[in-house]
C-alpha cells in the first residue's frame, strides 16, 4: 500500500511576521532612548557644574506711621510702583472732622481780628483827643499850682516878718517882766502870739514843699506827652486785644498746619520705585504705628549670590553665562560679575546638620534679563554653569 506524503506546511499568516518586526522596532528605539539619555545624563554630570544659591536685592517695607484702619490698598503683588506713588490709604474722618472746626475756630478768630482793626483809626482819634485835653488840664492845673505856690511864699515871708517882731516884742517883754513893768498875763499873751505865727509858719512850709513835688510830677507828665504827641496805630494795637487775638490766630493757624500734616500722613507713598513682592494687610485692618504693611524690592538691585566648591576657581570667570532654576519652577540666565574665591562661608540652609562648616567660592550672578527672574529676596535657586559649547 502506497502511504500518502504530506505536502509542505503552508506559510504563516502576514500579520506574526508584522508582529515579530514591529516588537524588535519599539525595542530598539526603547534601548536607543535609554543609552541617549545615559549618554546626556553622564555629559550632563561630567560637562556642568552646579551651585546653590540665593536671590539678594534692596528690599522695602512699607511701615503704617501711625494707628488708624486701613482704608485701601491702591496696589496688588507682582505690581511696579513709582517713588512717590500713593499706595496705601488709612482712615482719615477723625482728623477731617477736627480740620473742620480748626478752620471753623480760625474764620472767627480773623473776623474778631478785622473788626477790631477797624475800630483803630477812631480810637486813636478819641485817644489823640483824650491826649490833648489832658495836656491842657496839666498845665492848667501847673500854671494854678505855680501861682498858689508864690501866694504862699507871699504868706511866709510875712509870717517870717511878723516871728522877727514878735520875737523881739518876746525879748522886751522879757526885761519889762522882771521891772514889773508887764503882768504875767501880758507876757504868756506875746508868747501865744508867736507860738501860733511859729505853727503857722510850719504848716506853709509843709503845703510848699508838697507843691514842689506835685510840680515836679506835673512837669513830667507835661514833658511825656509833649514827647508822645500823638499816639501811633502801632502803640495803640499793643494797648489794644489785637495781641492776645493775633497771638490766637497764629496758635489756631498751627494747629491746623499739624493737622494737615497728620492727614498727609495717613497717605502712604512708595519710597522708591519697585515690585511690589508681598502685602502683609486687607483694607479695613487696623494697624499700629511701625507695623509692616507691604514689601517693595528694587529690580535694579536684584543679583543672585551662588556658591560653588572652591574648585570650581579655574573654570569660572566674569561674564560667563549660566542657567538659573529657581525654587518656584522659574527658568532663566544669569551673568557672572564678581566672584571672591573662599571669603565667604556656605550659609546654613545649604549645610547639613552635623556636617562639618564648608566655605565656598562665592560668586555674585546678574540678570540677564530682570523681566525673567523672580523678585522674592531670599528664594533659592540652582545655578548650572556648562563647560561645553
Amino acid at each position: 500500500m502506497r502511504l500518502h506524503q504530506p505536502t509542505n506546511s503552508p506559510p504563516p499568516p502576514a500579520y506574526s511576521k508584522k508582529r515579530k518586526s514591529w516588537g524588535r522596532f519599539v525595542y530598539i528605539i526603547v534601548l536607543l532612548l535609554i543609552f541617549s539619555y545615559a549618554i546626556s545624563w553622564g555629559i550632563k554630570k561630567i560637562g556642568t557644574i552646579e551651585a546653590h544659591g540665593i536671590i539678594e536685592g534692596k528690599k522695602i517695607i512699607i511701615q503704617a506711621p501711625l494707628s488708624a484702619k486701613i482704608e485701601k490698598i491702591n496696589f496688588k503683588i507682582g505690581e511696579k510702583v513709582n517713588k512717590n506713588q500713593e499706595i496705601v490709604f488709612l482712615d482719615k474722618k477723625d482728623l477731617q472732622d477736627k480740620i473742620k472746626q480748626q478752620e471753623m475756630e480760625i474764620n472767627t478768630l480773623q473776623r474778631i481780628c478785622e473788626a477790631e482793626e477797624k475800630k483803630l483809626p477812631l480810637q486813636i482819634e478819641e485817644k489823640n483827643n483824650e491826649l490833648l485835653l489832658k495836656q491842657g488840664r496839666l498845665k492848667q492845673n501847673y500854671q494854678s499850682l505855680i501861682g498858689q505856690t508864690r501866694q504862699e511864699q507871699l504868706r511866709l515871708n510875712q509870717l517870717n516878718d511878723n516871728l522877727a517882731d514878735q520875737n523881739q516884742l518876746k525879748e522886751k517883754s522879757k526885761h519889762l517882766l522882771k521891772l514889773n513893768a508887764l503882768t504875767e498875763s501880758q507876757f504868756i499873751k506875746i508868747q501865744k502870739n508867736s507860738d501860733k505865727i511859729k505853727e503857722e509858719i510850719s504848716r506853709i512850709k509843709l503845703r510848699l514843699e508838697s507843691a514842689e513835688q506835685e510840680l515836679l510830677q506835673l512837669k513830667h507828665n507835661l514833658k511825656l506827652i509833649e514827647k508822645t504827641n500823638r499816639l501811633s496805630p502801632k502803640h495803640l494795637k499793643q494797648k489794644s486785644p489785637l495781641p492776645i487775638l493775633s497771638a490766637k490766630l497764629a496758635a489756631a493757624a498751627l494747629k491746623l498746619k499739624l493737622l494737615k500734616n497728620k492727614i498727609n500722613m495717613r497717605t502712604i507713598r512708595s519710597p522708591a520705585t519697585g515690585i511690589v513682592t508681598d502685602i502683609f494687610k486687607s483694607p479695613n485692618e487696623i494697624v499700629a504705628a511701625g507695623q509692616e504693611i507691604a514689601e517693595i524690592v528694587n529690580p535694579d538691585t536684584i543679583y543672585i549670590k551662588a556658591f560653588f566648591d572652591p574648585k570650581y576657581q579655574q573654570e569660572l570667570s566674569k561674564g560667563n553665562i549660566v542657567d538659573l532654576l529657581f525654587d518656584n519652577k522659574q527658568e532663566a540666565e544669569g551673568k557672572i560679575y564678581k566672584f571672591y574665591p573662599a571669603t565667604t562661608p556656605l550659609p546654613p540652609q545649604f549645610q547639613k546638620t552635623y556636617q562639618p562648616h564648608k566655605r565656598a567660592l562665592c560668586v555674585e550672578i546678574q540678570p540677564v534679563s530682570q523681566k525673567t527672574w523672580p523678585h522674592t529676596i531670599g528664594m533659592g535657586v540652582t545655578v548650572t554653569k556648562k563647560n561645553w559649547p
